[in-house]
């Protein structure tokens, strides 16, 4: 059966890894009004890192309605020697996610043998301070989505530069029925040429909006303005 990890208090850790050790997936909550702290201090990683097998799925959701403040998260690219086809998603759920740095998400190819990775943000909030890192190796597949389970998240980006491409460009879905992409920095920003269902832009500076495409609601907040060309406005919209 599945592994279930409830946070019940305030607590601080130096990291947490969800393993291969096992084909079932795994649930972490935090409950209401309790904060889980993965951080550096005392030598520690500040890391939440789900690793891919190297040839069974692997799967794990931050839920709750609490808090998650962390350094950083990492999903697949742990293991490079494949023996099957497979995927490694991490699903949040959870109320608060709040990632000072970045945000990981590598596919891995070996020969015929591939690991797709996911983000998926069904419901709740997440930050980012700051990239979005992803890693599509040929042949494997790397996905970020806004477009699954209650399809309500809210995800803020207030880093100078929200998405990396290390190699390949991943898939990108932020059109989920209710789903809010913020690029908030106090600074410019590369607003990711993709369709949003609603997209706000806040804080200042100029965002390079060029390519993008909005369904539901576009909102400017703050003094920030836009540069290149403006947002387009999709049919459902």
């Amino acid at each position: 059966s599945p592994f279930t990890v409830t946070v019940t208090t305030d607590v601080t850790v130096r990291s947490i890894t969800f393993s291969t050790n096992s084909a079932n997936a795994a649930t972490l909550t935090v409950n209401t009004e309790k904060t889980l702290i993965v951080t550096t201090v005392g030598g520690g990683t500040g890391a939440i890192i789900l690793q891919n097998a190297a040839g069974a799925n692997t799967a794990a959701t931050l839920a709750g309605a609490g808090t998650i403040n962390c350094d950083s998260i990492t999903v697949g690219g742990t293991t490079t020697n494949l023996s099957a086809d497979s995927t490694t998603i991490l699903t949040s759920t959870i109320s608060t996610l709040s990632i000072s740095g970045n945000l990981n998400i590598n596919g891995e190819d070996d020969a015929a043998d591939d690991n797709n990775a996911t983000f998926a943000l069904a419901s709740g909030s997440v930050s980012v301070g700051g990239t979005i890192n992803t890693d599509e190796e040929s042949g494997s597949v790397v996905t970020i989505t806004l477009n699954t389970g209650d399809e309500t998240g809210t995800l803020t980006l207030s880093g100078s530069t929200p998405f990396t491409n290390v190699v390949g460009p991943p898939t990108c879905d932020a059109n989920g029925t209710n789903a809010t992409v913020i690029y908030s920095r106090a600074g410019a920003q590369t607003v990711r040429a993709v369709t949003y269902r609603n997209l706000t832009l806040s804080g200042s500076g100029a965002k390079t909006a060029t390519g993008a495409t909005v369904n539901g609601t576009l909102s400017m907040q703050g003094t920030a303005t836009t540069t290149g060309t403006s947002p387009t406005y999709g049919a459902s919209a």
